[in-house]
C-alpha cells in the first residue's frame, strides 16, 4: 500500500474579495491511495487560514499525517480498503476531522469509480442548475448569460456600496443571493442592498449575515426583512438542519461536503432538509474540477436548487504542487 499526500496551489483568474478577504490563489490537498490494483485521486481546496469554523490548511493535514491516514492504513491492514461511504463514520468531532476524512473519501470514491468503469454512484433527478460567484467590487455578470448560470451569489460586506452592487450586476436580470460571509451588516444595511438588487434583478436570499450558530437573529432578520434567509457556514451536521427548521432561522442552506464530513454525509443531510422542507444548495465554489464533478452528481441527484457545479476561473499556467507526506514502498 502507497499513499501520497501533497499540496496545488492554483492562481486565480481573477481575485475574488469576500467580507473576510481578498482570494488570489487556492490551496488544494491532494491524496493518491494506490492498494494493490486500486488507484484514487482525492483532492479538496481549504482556506489559508482557520476561518468562521473551517480549519486551515495546515489544520487539515496536520489531522491527515498524524492521526486520519494512520488510522486508515491499520483499517485496511493486509486485506482491503473500506468503501468510500463507509469512512466518514469514524470521523472525529471537529472540523479538521470532517474535512480530513472527506478528501479520504474522494480519494476512495475515484478509485472505486474507476474499478466499476465509470462513476454512477447516485442516480440523477434533474440536471442542475448552475450557480457562479463574484464580488460586489470589481465583480461582472457580462459573460454569464450566454453560459447557462441560473443564480449570482455576490460576495458583500456592510462596506459594499450600491454603486458596486449595481455595477456589479450589469444588466444581469436572473437570480441573485446576497452573501455576507458572516459580516454581521445592520439591518437598514440589507434593506438598502436588497433594494438595489430588486431594481433590476430577482433576489432569492441574504446568506450567512451573522456569525454561524447565532440562529435568532438569522430568524429575526428574516421575520423582519421579509425575504429569505440562507445559512452557509452555520451547516455543519444533520443537528444543525434540524435546529435551523425548528428555530424558523432561515428557508435556504448551503451543504458543503467537506464541511459536513463528505459526499455520504452530505446526501444524507438532503434526504433530511426534504423531509422538513428546507431548501438547499451545493457550495464548493473553490473546488478542482474532479470535485466539481462529484458535485454535479450530488446536485443532481437530489432537488438541489442552483449550484458551485461550473468551472472555477483559474490562471492556465500549471498548478504548483509540494509533497507533504508519503507512507509505504518509495518512503524514504
Amino acid at each position: 500500500m502507497q499513499i501520497i499526500l501533497g499540496k496545488n496551489t492554483r492562481n486565480l483568474s481573477s481575485p475574488v474579495a469576500s467580507s473576510q478577504e481578498i482570494h488570489h490563489s487556492r490551496t488544494t490537498i491532494v491524496l493518491r491511495i494506490q492498494f494493490e490494483d486500486f488507484l484514487g485521486t482525492g483532492e479538496l481546496p481549504v482556506q489559508a487560514i482557520p476561518t468562521l469554523g473551517d480549519p486551515g490548511v495546515e489544520g487539515v493535514i496536520e489531522e491527515l499525517c498524524n492521526k486520519s491516514i494512520p488510522m486508515l492504513i491499520a483499517m485496511v491492514g493486509h486485506t482491503k480498503l473500506p468503501q468510500w461511504s463507509h469512512v466518514h463514520t469514524v470521523a472525529a468531532p471537529r472540523a479538521s476531522s470532517r474535512w480530513a476524512w472527506a478528501l479520504i473519501e474522494l480519494a476512495l470514491l475515484d478509485g472505486y469509480s474507476k474499478s466499476a468503469g465509470g462513476f454512477d454512484f447516485m442516480p440523477a433527478l434533474q440536471v442542475p442548475k448552475i450557480l457562479r460567484v463574484i464580488s460586489a467590487v470589481g465583480g461582472s455578470t457580462s459573460e454569464w448569460n450566454s453560459q447557462g448560470v441560473s443564480r449570482v451569489r455576490m460576495k458583500v460586506s456592510p462596506t459594499s456600496r450600491a454603486d458596486d452592487i449595481r455595477s456589479a450586476l450589469g444588466d444581469w436580470k436572473g437570480e441573485v443571493l446576497l452573501d455576507y460571509n458572516a459580516s454581521q451588516p445592520s439591518l437598514e444595511l440589507v434593506r438598502s442592498h436588497s433594494d438595489v438588487v430588486e431594481l433590476s434583478a430577482d433576489l432569492v436570499g441574504v446568506e450567512q449575515p451573522y456569525l454561524p450558530g447565532d440562529l435568532a437573529r438569522s430568524a429575526e432578520l428574516q421575520l423582519h426583512l421579509g425575504c429569505t434567509v440562507a445559512i452557509d457556514e452555520g451547516l455543519r451536521g444533520i443537528q444543525d438542519v434540524r435546529q435551523i427548521v425548528r428555530n424558523k432561522a432561515a428557508q435556504l442552506v448551503c451543504i458543503k461536503p467537506p464541511r459536513v464530513g463528505g459526499v455520504a454525509v452530505a446526501r444524507s443531510l438532503m434526504m433530511e432538509a426534504d423531509d422538513l422542507g428546507l431548501r438547499y444548495y451545493v457550495g464548493g465554489f473553490f473546488d478542482p474540477p474532479a470535485s466539481r464533478v462529484i458535485n454535479y452528481a450530488l446536485a443532481a441527484s437530489a432537488r438541489a436548487e442552483a449550484s458551485d457545479i461550473s468551472d472555477v476561473s483559474f490562471e492556465k499556467t500549471e498548478a504548483k504542487y509540494e509533497m507533504v507526506c508519503c507512507w509505504g514502498p518509495s518512503t524514504p
